[in-house]
Parts: structure tokens; C-alpha cells; sequence
């Protein structure tokens, strides 16, 4: 342990001190495999549950690993924590554990648990909890929209509005939009002064109360044209309904996307669109097109000005 500033020397007149301490133990990269101290923990990196482990015999080996992860949770557990259930592991058993570290991690207000990290062939420590990021194919997609031929569709089309456009409804209905409380979809118009949670909650929730259709009407969700302002909030509501649609492929689960200021007879014009094989519309001046996504292969390319870049894993 040293003391800064020292006696003597020019800044010895600070008024601040600071205090240099090393913490006990070894570095992982100093350390050599000799005799384990241990065969589940191996020898301990620090004094306040580090370990650095060697598991070689559990690679690829999933009975092995799950006893051995179980086993380290109850002694870093009872050692550091507060003798916690055992929980088993969250990713499967990779083919290189000849490296292990382990360690336990208490937080406030929550329960402890134990971090698991593996040495790659490569070099690279990857956490095993939760899972190691490993590759995941077909969750980079690049976006287009393609102008469709609508033709003009002049009778009224009825829906179920949700309770925030009911307001609305002598507008709407001005424009061939007519609510109607046992249509077989509910529409519904999102404002843009709501933030992202709020948002959420409201989809969810219409979501959740029924079996019936749903089309969310968003405003700036995607940059159809050059320099238009994308609104975030919309743009996640858009994660939110396509997971939905993947999930419930035989429900009607859509979405409408408009300029600032779109018209009501383009929604008109938009709205007639919509079916189980054309769910995901855009609508910009007075035409209307359909937002395709294509998964990308390999790493993503250069994007043209009107791509977004790259959506990853969990999003849609």
C-alpha cells in the first residue's frame, strides 16, 4: 500500500490524499496449472471469490458439466453468498473448459449468483451465464419497401376502435373508417407524445385482451423517404407487433406506418390493404407500400440511404 502525494515532493501540499492499494491473489494470466487446491473451484484468484478452474473433463460432456456447475454453486454459495438454492446451468457444455473462472457476485437489493467464464480456443473469455454469445443465423435483416398498386376501394371499412380513439371516431369516419364494437380487428392510432413504455403497455395490452385482429397505426417508425425524422418509440412498437406475429401467425397482427402529416384517406387507402399475407404497410403521400425484411447471411454489407442498419438478435 502507498500514499499519494508523498512527503516532500511538489504536490505534497494537495489537499486531496490517495491511497494505492493490490488487491491479494494473482492475475488470471500469471496463473499456472500445477496442483488445483481444489478439483470443482481450482485456486483462488483473490481473497473474495475469484477461482480459476480447470473442466476439461466436463467438455461436451452435459451430465458432467451440470453436476460440476451445481457442485461450484453450492461451495461459492455457502462461502460468499448465503447458502442459495443450487440453479442449473443456463448454457449448454462447450468443447473448451481447460480454462474456467468462477466467481460469485452479490448485489443489492437482489440475490447472489455465480458468473462462469471460459477461455476460447481463440483467447477470449465468453460468460457460460448466461449463455456464451455463440453465432446466431438469420437475425441480421436488411429492410426495403415496395410501392403497391391499391386499387380504390370507395365503401366504408369497419373496425373495433381501442377506448383512445373513440374521440375520434366522427373524424374517421368522415374518411370511410367506421368503428364498429363487434368488428373482427381492433384499430388502433398510437399517439406520439406517449414514450416508449406507456406505448408498449397499451399494444400489450390490446394484445392480450382478446383473440381478435389488431392494426397499430404508427407515425415515423421507419425512414421511408430521405431526412425524415424516425420516431424510436414507434420503431419498437414495431419489434413489439412482429414478435407477436411470429408467435400468432394465424391471428391478424399488422401495422400501418404514416408520414407527420399523412391524411386520413391514405390510412383509408391502407387499411384496405391489409391481409395475413400483407401485414406490414407504409404509407407516404398518396402512395402506399409494403416494408419487406431479407436475412442477411454473412456480416452486413454497406447500407444505401434507405436502409436502416442492421437488426440484431431479439428484436424481431
Amino acid at each position: 500500500m502507498a500514499w499519494l502525494p508523498q512527503d516532500d515532493s511538489p504536490t505534497a501540499g494537495m489537499s486531496e490524499h490517495i491511497i494505492l492499494a493490490t488487491l491479494p491473489g494473482q492475475a488470471v494470466s500469471a496463473v499456472t496449472f500445477t496442483a488445483p487446491s481444489e478439483p470443482v473451484l481450482g485456486q483462488a484468484l483473490t481473497d473474495n471469490g475469484d477461482y480459476l478452474a480447470d473442466w476439461s473433463d466436463c467438455a461436451g460432456q452435459p451430465e458432467q458439466f451440470n453436476a460440476r456447475w451445481q457442485e461450484a454453486w453450492r461451495l461459492l454459495s455457502q462461502r460468499h453468498g448465503d447458502a442459495l438454492p443450487v440453479e442449473p446451468p443456463l448454457a449448454a457444455a462447450p468443447e473448451w473448459l481447460g480454462e474456467v473462472r468462477l466467481s460469485w457476485q452479490n448485489e443489492a437489493f437482489s440475490r447472489g449468483q455465480m458468473r462462469v467464464e471460459a477461455r476460447h480456443p481463440d483467447g477470449k473469455w465468453l460468460p457460460l451465464s448466461p449463455a456464451a454469445p455463440l453465432p446466431a443465423p438469420q437475425t441480421h435483416y436488411q429492410w426495403r419497401w415496395t410501392p403497391l398498386n391499391i386499387a380504390s376501394v370507395d365503401h366504408p371499412l369497419t373496425f373495433n376502435f381501442s377506448a383512445g380513439m373513440l374521440a375520434r371516431r366522427d373524424e374517421l369516419a368522415q374518411y370511410g373508417i367506421i368503428h364498429d364494437p363487434h368488428a373482427s380487428s381492433r384499430l388502433m392510432i398510437v399517439e406520439e407524445s406517449e414514450d416508449t413504455l406507456a406505448l408498449a403497455e397499451k399494444v400489450i395490452a390490446a394484445l392480450t385482451a382478446s383473440a381478435a385482429g389488431l392494426i397499430v397505426v404508427t407515425r415515423r417508425a421507419w425512414r421511408v423517404e430521405e431526412n425524415e425524422a424516425l420516431s424510436a418509440s414507434h420503431h419498437a412498437l414495431w419489434a413489439l407487433l412482429r414478435v407477436a406475429a411470429n408467435e400468432q401467425p394465424e391471428r391478424l397482427i399488422a401495422a400501418i406506418d404514416l408520414a407527420e402529416n399523412t391524411p386520413w384517406e391514405t390510412l383509408h387507402q391502407g387499411l384496405s390493404a391489409v391481409s395475413l399475407s400483407q401485414r406490414w404497410l407504409a404509407a407516404r403521400g398518396n402512395t402506399s407500400g409494403s416494408l419487406h425484411w431479407r436475412p442477411i447471411r454473412d456480416a452486413p454489407p454497406n447500407y444505401r440511404q434507405t436502409c436502416l442498419p442492421a437488426i440484431t438478435a431479439g428484436i424481431w
